[in-house]
């Protein structure tokens, strides 16, 4: 079982590799019929079906002949989780899949570390503009930024830590919400402009993808997301700075509480 069709691709891959039935679904109509169109021009049908339908609306019986012992999925957002990838895992081992059924990824965490520099500060702060002081704007745009260029200088100010870590293999229901308060050492000095996040998926216990932003890919369907403070912050190695950290099933939040 594939949830999140997209081009086909990984279904087809699954089936070139061996496997002998691959439902894979959609929720958008206009994508799954292309990827059926595209299944089809391969020669992959069967044993690939596309469903048109999200994967919570999927029936045994109805639209797979049993239940699946693979799940593959890839409904994880630059924020891991907007894409409501908790809730499908969830119902998919619930109804979808068998009993110890294979999951990939098998293992997430959203990522953070402390950054700053100007090359990036210039990108989501304005102070002044041709002699003019603009600082005050500051104070009502958004918090929270994606980072679409992959050009930028981006100085990490501390080593990574994890914010959350979901288990999909091992978990069956995950919590509505999490809180907590993370201890971070600097490690460099600079003006601190917020935390930066990324995700990190472990899809075995041997393969790992991670988009790093010290990582400089040429491209990704993943953005970094920065939660940018109020104010920028002086930090020195030595300091701890304590980040405050939130989510709930669709949404992580970073907010600095002060120092250790």
């Amino acid at each position: 079982l594939e949830i999140g069709t997209g081009s086909g691709l990984l279904a087809m891959m699954a089936a070139r590799l061996g496997a002998r039935q691959v439902t894979t679904c959609e929720a958008v109509t206009a994508i799954a019929a292309t990827a059926r169109a595209i299944v089809a021009d391969n020669a992959f049908t069967p044993p690939v079906t596309v469903i048109s339908k999200m994967s919570t609306g999927l029936e045994v019986g109805v639209d797979m002949d049993e239940r699946a012992d693979l799940l593959v999925s890839e409904i994880l957002s630059s924020e891991f989780l907007g894409e409501g990838v908790l809730a499908s895992i969830e119902d998919a081992k619930r109804r979808l899949l068998k009993p110890g059924a294979r999951i990939i990824p098998a293992r997430g965490s959203i990522q953070f570390a402390l950054f700053g520099g100007a090359d990036i500060e210039h990108n989501i702060r304005v102070d002044q503009v041709y002699g003019f002081d603009l600082s005050r704007f500051n104070a009502i745009v958004p918090r929270k930024h994606y980072i679409s260029r992959n050009d930028l200088n981006i100085e990490l100010l501390s080593e990574a830590s994890s914010a959350f870590s979901f288990d999909f293999a091992g978990t069956d229901r995950f919590p509505v919400s999490e809180r907590r308060t993370i201890e971070v050492p600097v490690r460099q000095a600079g003006r601190c402009c917020g935390v930066i996040q990324w995700i990190r998926l472990e899809m075995d216990d041997s393969h790992v993808f991670e988009n790093h932003p010290a990582i400089k890919n040429p491209a990704s369907g993943w953005q970094h997301c920065a939660y940018v403070f109020p104010a920028t912050i002086e930090v020195l190695p030595g300091q701890i700075a304590l980040i405050g950290a939130a989510r709930n099933r669709t949404t992580p939040w970073f907010f600095f509480q002060g120092f250790k």
